[in-house]
């Protein structure tokens, strides 16, 4: 499978995965209380969505093939967003200056993942559905273009 293709229906997924956060928040906290919480941990945010891109192009490229299984794309998915919420509890540690693990890392880890885990999975199951189908539309096309030779 094409890394492009890979990088593509993965820009896809964090786009709705991204939206659907933005959702979600404003559903539970209102417009006001969204705003509160985006001006107030921004850098947090953008610094696990950046761990998450790392994170895809140190595993899931090497994965690619793997990833065409609905369990493992959705279990990459749920990794991903548990490394990005790693990565941005660490940073909260960095910019307040604080390094109690217990708030910082154990608590938000926590919460993220009880409340995150079932959309990180079925997030996965987009991608991998998204996978899939650029893979078939490749297998289609080669074997057409094998055909007119």
């Amino acid at each position: 499978m094409k890394i492009g293709t890979i990088r593509k229906n993965y820009a896809i997924t964090l786009l709705v995965s991204f939206f659907g956060v933005l959702l979600v928040c404003r559903v539970l906290l209102g417009w006001k209380g969204m705003i509160e919480i985006a001006e107030m941990c921004y850098p947090q945010t953008i610094v696990g969505y950046v761990g998450i891109v790392i994170y895809a192009e140190l595993v899931g490229f090497k994965l690619s093939n793997k990833l065409l299984r609905y369990r493992n794309g959705s279990l990459f998915m749920l990794s991903a967003f548990l490394f990005g919420c790693l990565i941005g509890s660490i940073s909260t540690m960095v910019i307040y200056g604080d390094y109690d693990i217990y708030d910082y890392i154990y608590k938000p880890m926590f919460w993220l993942a009880f409340f995150g885990s079932i959309p990180a999975l079925t997030i996965g199951l987009l991608f991998t559905k998204l996978l899939k189908k650029d893979w078939e539309n490749q297998s289609v096309q080669t074997t057409s273009a094998s055909a007119r030779v």
